[in-house]
């Protein structure tokens, strides 16, 4: 086992390695949960349902000024709006992740 003071290393387990993305997951948790809340801030709280919604919505608005799938880009939002921007399309496979 290795050793980092700051990465907590386990034993390895091959049976927990899945093959889904981000984006399956975070659909699988929208059907299954679409009342719960996905994310808080000091200012908001959002269903999973209002996720993907969001969501959805920038995705589209992306794909509609040309962005294709495999394309990198930067968008810059104010930190107290990242809660509703994070994205993915199921449809198009694209994912938009806050840095």
């Amino acid at each position: 086992m290795k050793s980092d003071s700051n990465i907590l290393y386990g034993r390895v387990q091959p049976e927990l390695i899945r093959t889904e993305c981000l984006a399956d997951l975070l659909e699988a948790t929208i059907q299954a949960f679409p009342e719960k809340i996905a994310l808080s801030s000091d200012h908001e709280q959002i269903s999973y349902a209002e996720l993907g919604a969001r969501a959805d919505l920038v995705a589209h608005y992306l794909i509609n000024a040309g962005v294709k799938p495999g394309d990198i880009l930067g968008l810059w939002l104010p930190r107290d709006r990242v809660i509703g921007d994070a994205s993915w399309n199921r449809e198009e496979r694209c994912c938009l992740v806050a840095i």
